[in-house]
């Protein structure tokens, strides 16, 4: 089912957007966890990477639900990409880390 901006908002929500568009600087002093779903393409990786490897990043945590199986190598790379230990939850398919 699809959802409203104001549910959404009720949820605490107030961003939906595509990563390639989020700059990669503070939001507002605010503590913002990012929900990510996407395929591990490596396009998709690359853009994670990037929002993970940059110390002033909008996002104080991440919540990674990936929609098809990825390589161990693949998993190696965003895990060690993640410096400041900015990924709290990963999902692929239905096996979370």
């Amino acid at each position: 089912a699809l959802v409203g901006a104001a549910q959404l908002a009720e949820q605490q929500v107030y961003l939906v957007d595509y990563l390639h568009s989020i700059k990669n600087e503070p939001l507002e002093e605010v503590e913002v966890t990012a929900i990510v779903l996407c395929r591990p393409s490596e396009e998709n990786l690359r853009q994670l990477i990037a929002h993970l490897s940059v110390d002033q990043s909008p996002f104080a945590s991440l919540q990674v639900f990936f929609t098809q199986p990825m390589t161990e190598s693949q998993v190696r790379l965003l895990a060690e990409a993640d410096e400041h230990s900015r990924i709290t939850c990963l999902q692929v398919n239905d096996r979370q880390w």
